[in-house]
């Protein structure tokens, strides 16, 4: 298939670039850059908050605790310009359908210390080691500060002191 098939590309040798998911965290407003980039509409963060929601309530029916939820594990694909997304870039962001990410306890690596962002998604009561199983409780502290950060549209670095 020729490249140029791709009409909604803003450079169709990009493809896979322009293609390629974002992290939520990605799509914040970081700080002063934030003039040029369109927050979102509400109704589109609260069909996101919603959705993430109701991914994090289905691992809880299956007795699956994520263990590492923040926005740097929330992928958001590019789509083409349909009602109900947001322009973020060149394409399309469909924040209506997120994806739930990195599940630690199916990786076969060995654990590494947890960097400094992660870890402002934890609980503060949670002292568990990386290989020690986590509470449910400290899944909903996260994805509680997750919906903050939808809600603010802002990543929660810049309110952390």
């Amino acid at each position: 298939m020729p490249v140029d098939y791709f009409p909604f590309l803003s450079n169709p040798s990009n493809l896979l670039k322009e293609l390629r998911p974002k992290t939520l965290v990605s799509l914040f407003h970081s700080g002063e850059d934030h003039q040029d980039i369109p927050v979102p509409t509400l109704e589109s963060r609260f069909r996101l908050a919603y959705n993430l929601l109701l991914a994090v309530l289905h691992l809880r029916s299956q007795n699956v605790v994520h263990g590492n939820i923040n926005s740097s594990n929330i992928l958001v694909f590019p789509g083409l310009n349909n009602s109900g997304q947001d322009e973020i870039g060149n394409l399309i962001e469909d924040l209506r359908h997120p994806y739930l990410t990195s599940l630690a306890q199916f990786s076969g690596n060995e654990p590494t210390p947890e960097p400094l962002s992660a870890s402002m998604y934890r609980h503060p009561d949670d002292k568990r080691l990386l290989e020690d199983e986590a509470a449910w409780a400290y899944d909903l502290y996260s994805l509680g500060l997750v919906l903050l950060e939808i809600g603010l549209w802002a990543p929660i670095s810049r309110l952390w002191k």
